[in-house]
């Protein structure tokens, strides 16, 4: 018998910890967001709401960046 048949049967066997359907995904996500969250941002040119996703921010942070300030739609305008 391979490790992954004793896996699989100590999970049928109900051997395995927990559940998925014990896990709260919002306990789940705090732990690796730091209690971040997605922004909402007002272009400066359209005035239109935007979202900044906590994804985004990590990668702005990392680049040492600023938040954007404008929506992905006036951002591609300017370059054109």
């Amino acid at each position: 018998m391979s490790y992954f048949d004793d896996q699989e049967n100590a999970w049928l066997d109900g051997g395995c910890e927990g559940d998925i359907t014990d896990i709260n995904p919002d306990e789940y996500w705090a732990d690796k967001l730091d209690g971040r969250e997605d922004k909402e941002i007002k272009c400066v040119e359209c005035k239109e709401s935007f979202m900044f996703g906590v994804g985004e921010q990590d990668f702005f942070e990392t680049k040492n960046f600023k938040s954007p300030k404008r929506c992905k739609k006036c951002r591609l305008s300017r370059v054109t």
